[in-house]
């Protein structure tokens, strides 16, 4: 459960990542498939939801701090430093999430437009626009093809501010 007033943005965002995940995840296969693990690997783009905090693939909890109705867990994404915290508060007697001031609106659409992008390259693939034939030849141009088509959602990605920047320096 997420605290109130924000399971709507949040849902939006999950939905968003679980669509380019899922355009990625097709085409690497097709690309492992028909070609080999190592293209497939070179061209996977799920490291793009690798900061998804909470959300993230092989969380794994490390503590939890309850004062009062809030509680912050800690946890590491792929048992790796840093050590990430989410904040929990008691609302109608159940911890919800609270995600913060985290969360961007431009998000769920970059996410989006990325997998638009994914399903394209796919789609030539398929379609033999990009044939077996061009990419035995010159796999790099598989991986500039996703590149290309990735950049338009890339684009539409929040920018860290130089605020921000100067804080993790």
């Amino acid at each position: 459960m997420v605290a109130p007033g924000r399971g709507a943005q949040l849902i939006r965002m999950l939905t968003a990542v679980d669509e380019f995940l899922s355009a990625n995840e097709l085409l690497c296969d097709h690309v492992r498939d028909r070609f080999t693990s190592g293209l497939s690997q070179s061209i996977d783009q799920s490291r793009w939801c690798a900061g998804l905090g909470i959300f993230s693939q092989y969380v794994s909890l490390i503590s939890e701090r309850i004062e009062g109705d809030t509680a912050e867990v800690a946890f590491t994404i792929d048992d790796r430093i840093p050590v990430h915290r989410v904040q929990l508060v008691i609302v109608e007697n159940e911890w919800r999430y609270d995600p913060g001031a985290g969360y961007d609106e431009r998000l769920p659409n970059a996410f989006q437009r990325m997998a638009k992008g994914l399903r394209q390259v796919l789609g030539d693939l398929e379609s033999g626009q990009l044939t077996d034939e061009q990419i035995r030849t010159d796999p790099a141009r598989l991986v500039e093809e996703v590149r290309l088509r990735l950049s338009p959602g890339i684009k539409l990605l929040p920018k860290l501010d130089d605020e921000d920047a100067d804080e993790d320096e």
